[in-house]
């Protein structure tokens, strides 16, 4: 029997039916082979219920599952779109998925969040996870060498344009 009632029963991981309505004895019976089994109860909102009970030949072995609600969530979720899509997405250096997406259970707290796609700078970002709530990160990534210049070339420049002025001025002291 579960309190509260209608919960889902599993007999070791399979789906066994719906428990009783609470209140009412005796109103769900399993019949099981002699040995060890695992009991889960399960219902939305509540904390899942699992009991290990060893059963003899014969024996009757009673389920109480008092069930504890859920007060408040205790993770949240990120929710990361990119433009263009398809990133990867990774969290806390732990691969997550690709964009667009929003990964669910997420420890609450600061989180570092890295997106990469080929022919894209990377970006990387810190969001601050909170139970029951959505962090969002939206991010246009930047084509890769876009906001680069190339390395040395305005020094190149720089030194010729010194040198084309020098020639210009010796070549006209030459001529005084």
């Amino acid at each position: 029997m579960s309190y509260p009632g209608e919960a889902e029963g599993y007999l070791d991981g399979t789906y066994m039916g719906k428990t009783n309505d609470e209140g009412v004895p005796g109103a769900y019976t399993l019949t099981v082979s002699p040995g060890t089994h695992k009991i889960s109860v399960e219902l939305t909102g509540y904390r899942d219920y699992d009991q290990t009970v060893t059963v003899s030949a014969g024996q009757t072995v009673t389920v109480d599952a008092n069930l504890i609600q859920i007060s408040k969530p205790v993770t949240g979720e990120i929710s990361v779109s990119t433009t263009p899509s398809g990133a990867n997405v990774y969290v806390d250096n732990q691969y997550e998925g690709i964009t667009p997406l929003t990964i669910p259970g997420v420890n609450p707290g600061s989180r570092d969040v890295l997106l990469r796609l080929s022919g894209y700078e990377d970006a990387k970002d810190t969001v601050n996870v909170q139970p029951g709530g959505t962090s969002t990160i939206d991010v246009a990534l930047t084509p890769a060498g876009s906001a680069k210049a190339t390395p040395g070339f305005g020094f190149l420049a720089a030194i010729s344009a010194l040198g084309a002025a020098g020639l210009v001025v010796s070549r006209r002291r030459g001529r005084s």
